[in-house]
């Protein structure tokens, strides 16, 4: 085969060979000494560590659980697969662009084959998330025990399902691996991607992590490349892992957990925060809230140190999201409280308030009369 169907494949071998010569020798079934070892707590796991690896002349990083036996794994990105291993591989991001060319398979066998295995022993996940990040969740009840291995990076592709339009971004991903102390049935292991699913959305409300298209307006539930995968287990069998049984409890909590310390480590995101970066998170700062001019917005954020108005600013970004799912109606009572606060800062509002834009709109038109007062000497 000649011409426009040998270039593709040529190009796909190239970049794959160049991938492979910068891989440090290592033969499989030889791993490597791993860099930091993890206690995770479940019998039938053999050794559980992170690795670094040098791919292509870059310090890529490696999650990697020996199992003591082969074991089925459920995995949203490889599928089906019977295993002795699993693992989470970070590839930086100088590297994105070489791995383009990759399909799939290729791409985690050169991963694997840099830690010292076969390809067809383990099921992988792929994050930009760098791996010193990781976040073990745990959740425990008698005999009944839960671990999630969580990494999450939210800066780049968050996103709202069912809301946001499908263009792709750079990648930033929620990678998390769920092992437990029992032996999962087929369907049990269906039904916790569900489980875990929903659990990472709630943890991503509750941090009001924001979408990358639609910051203002929408809270994400996820990132574009988010993916799951389920260890079968050994141990007493279940059946059960939905949200009302105890073993789909554990699976829920282990996740949340895992997912919030995951997001704080990758990308300092608390639920408890500063104001002042829960609106860059907006992509709003102190001058866009002043107008425009940097007097009004020092004047701002002198204003907005104070505990009491940042609580009221809070509520106008609490409001402004119900008020996006059409969750409010009437905006009048809101309005008298941002006339009371504008009474009392003695600032004259020159709009009416009516609420076509929001309340975080609302607050907003206080703000640039307080800020346009003060920097003419009014105030």
């Amino acid at each position: 085969m000649t011409g426009k169907h040998t270039w593709p494949k040529v190009m796909v071998f190239c970049c794959l060979l160049a991938l492979m010569v910068g891989c440090a020798a290592a033969q499989p079934g030889q791993p490597r000494p791993p860099a930091k070892r993890l206690g995770l707590g479940l019998p039938y796991i053999q050794a559980a560590w992170v690795a670094p690896h040098r791919i292509g002349g870059l310090t890529h990083k490696t999650l990697c659980v020996q199992l003591d036996r082969p074991m089925m794994v459920l995995s949203s990105l490889q599928g089906w697969r019977q295993v002795r291993r699993v693992g989470n591989h970070y590839v930086p991001k100088q590297a994105w662009a070489s791995l383009h060319g990759l399909s799939l398979p290729a791409m985690i066998a050169v991963f694997w084959q840099a830690s010292g295995f076969e390809t067809q022993d383990g099921a992988l996940l792929i994050t930009g998330a760098d791996m010193d990040h990781l976040a073990i969740g745990r959740a425990a009840s008698g005999r009944l025990k839960v671990v999630a291995l969580v990494t999450a990076g939210v800066r780049s592709n968050a996103m709202r399902q069912g809301t946001d339009q499908g263009r792709f971004v750079e990648p930033g991903t929620i990678n998390i691996i769920i092992m437990t102390s029992r032996r999962l049935s087929p369907r049990a292991m269906t039904r916790a991607l569900i489980t875990v699913t929903e659990a990472k959305t709630a943890a991503l409300q509750d941090l009001d992590v924001r979408s990358a298209y639609q910051p203002l307006a929408c809270q994400a539930t996820g990132t574009g490349t988010d993916n799951i995968m389920v260890v079968q287990g050994a141990g007493a069998p279940a059946k059960l892992t939905g949200g009302h049984s105890k073993l789909g409890e554990l699976i829920a909590r282990a996740t949340y957990q895992g997912v919030v310390r995951a997001i704080a480590k990758q990308n300092g995101i608390t639920a408890g925060r500063s104001l002042l970066l829960r609106l860059a998170e907006r992509k709003l700062t102190p001058r866009d809230l002043a107008g425009g001019s940097s007097c009004g917005a020092a004047a701002v954020r002198e204003l907005l140190a104070h505990p009491e108005l940042a609580g009221w600013l809070e509520q106008a970004l609490a409001l402004q999201d119900a008020w996006q799912r059409r969750q409010l109606g009437d905006l009048s009572a809101w309005r008298k409280q941002c006339r009371a606060v504008a009474a009392e800062l003695g600032v004259k509002v020159r709009s009416a308030l009516d609420g076509r834009d929001g309340p975080l709109m609302m607050a907003r038109e206080v703000l640039l009369g307080y800020a346009a007062q003060r920097c003419a000497g009014r105030l």
